[in-house]
């Protein structure tokens, strides 16, 4: 009876540690999602929307049937999901103003940032730490002279 118990208490506990992972891990948007968020973000007019929505749904089919030819290999599709990339890039050029451009890429750069774990999200904020000297450094640098040493006072 105990080695059941035990056995049910383990199998409770790696589910409950399968849900938080699985929960940790972000879901991809769809296209609606992402150009409802870029319409908040960058103020995007109805026509804008309409525009991006198309460029992101395209997009995605295409990355979908290159993930789907390529029977998971990452590397033999790394390459042509580059390219899929520039060209969605290039045909959201034509779409946001110069302003919105720039806003967008700054977002996708401090995106990147945060999923390779380089940057927290305020990170270019944030004072950046005094660097320590190495220990090459400290061996060039004089040791503190001793304080002199002072004769007794005379009364």
């Amino acid at each position: 009876m105990i080695r059941f118990t035990k056995a049910i208490l383990a199998m409770a506990a790696a589910t409950v540690l399968l849900s938080f992972m699985v929960a940790a891990q972000p879901a991809r948007m769809t296209p609606q999602e992402r150009t409802d968020k870029m319409a908040k973000d960058l103020s995007l007019t109805k026509e804008q929307q309409a525009k991006v929505l198309d460029i992101l749904t395209k997009s995605q089919e295409s990355m979908k049937k290159v993930r789907d030819e390529s029977n998971g290999d990452r590397e033999a599709m790394r390459p042509a999901m580059q390219k899929l990339r520039q060209e969605s890039d290039d045909q959201l050029k034509k779409v946001l103003t110069k302003d919105q451009l720039d806003t967008f890429e700054k977002q996708r750069s401090e995106a990147q940032d945060r999923q390779r774990g380089n940057a927290a999200p305020d990170a270019a904020k944030a004072p950046k730490a005094p660097k320590a000297p190495s220990a090459t450094e400290q061996s060039k640098t004089p040791a503190p002279s001793p304080a002199p040493e002072t004769a007794p006072a005379t009364p």
